[in-house]
């Protein structure tokens, strides 16, 4: 299948990409620093960085469901779990636009209308980056003045966003840019007619109650990541600042839509820790094994997710509910 052979061309582009970046930082680090920081973690934390990671993708999965319910699609757990967790496969992407294979896995299983699943992945970039905020003001007051511009470009992010979403207008205007990119080319079509149902999904209730999932996710892998700073024998950063660092990470990443922010988002993160007194070698080496726990590992499990929904082959004789 076409499709199929174009998202495995993009995404082993963009492991040699990342392999050429981490083996720059790497290299900057000095390879005796990194080899002797991995001979030095402690592997005793190895299993709750892990579950803490997987719990933190279930509140994830739980605002996918109510978003597919607020729209009516109701899709067997055990299916809608698969395709959900699919969609990690391809993560490392512009904005995370190879979560678009959620569309046509949706398509192909459930014959979903590819307007509502559309519209609902783009919400799902809106609450990410409200959660990433949210989470980053909380800790602001350890951070400092100096991390002011990183919230501020967040700030404008959520009111551009929140503007796309009411103002019929932009939003075509969105539509339009994304149609620029073959990729994107291909699911603008459907999105033409999607304004209603964004709309419909970032109600206030659902927008409060899917906002607050997203914080408790953000919550829980930043949890993670102390975890992970603590195999490490470092625990000079307090919890909150630590959320607020990844965080502000995550944030300048999404804002280049650079594939997965491969090297922004790690080098930004390594800054920040280094402000917070951790050796600039340390700090990119924390940055690249953080970065394996949450962003790596989710890709390897969305591509297991993947092979078990049988990839995308087409189900027949199956009936789900759904608005048209």
């Amino acid at each position: 299948m076409e499709t199929t052979n174009f998202f495995g061309k993009k995404f082993f582009l963009i492991i040699i990409v990342a392999i050429s970046i981490y083996s720059i930082f790497i290299f900057y680090s000095d390879v005796n620093l990194v080899y002797e920081k991995l001979l030095d973690f402690n592997f005793s934390y190895l299993p709750i960085i892990l579950t803490l990671i997987f719990v933190s993708w279930l509140f994830l999965f739980f605002r996918w469901n109510i978003l597919l319910k607020n729209s009516n699609i109701h899709i067997p757990l055990k299916d809608n779990f698969l395709i959900y967790f699919a969609g990690f496969a391809l993560s490392v992407s512009p904005g995370k636009s190879g979560e678009l294979i959620k569309v046509i896995l949706l398509k192909n299983k459930f014959n979903i209308n590819k307007t509502t699943s559309i519209s609902i992945i783009f919400v799902e970039r809106f609450y990410d980056i409200i959660g990433a905020v949210i989470v980053t003001m909380l800790g602001l007051g350890y951070l400092g003045i100096e991390f002011l511009p990183a919230i501020g470009i967040a700030i404008f992010l959520i009111a551009f966003v929140l503007f796309s979403i009411y103002s019929k207008t932009c939003f075509n205007l969105l539509i339009k840019i994304m149609s620029n990119f073959k990729f994107l080319k291909k699911f603008t079509i459907s999105a033409k007619n999607s304004h209603d149902v964004i709309k419909n999904s970032s109600s206030f209730k659902i927008g409060i109650f899917s906002s607050l999932l997203t914080v408790i996710y953000r919550l829980i892998e930043s949890l993670a990541v102390y975890f992970v700073l603590l195999g490490f024998g470092i625990d000079i950063i307090p919890y909150i600042a630590l959320t607020a660092t990844y965080s502000s990470s995550i944030i300048l990443g999404a804002v280049t839509m650079i594939p997965g922010g491969l090297g922004v988002t790690e080098a930004s993160l390594a800054g920040l820790l280094s402000l917070q007194n951790i050796a600039i070698g340390t700090a990119l080496v924390l940055a690249i094994v953080i970065r394996f726990f949450t962003t790596w590992y989710g890709v390897i499990v969305g591509f297991i997710a993947l092979k078990l929904s049988r990839g995308l082959k087409q189900d027949d004789g199956k009936f789900i509910k759904t608005n048209k």
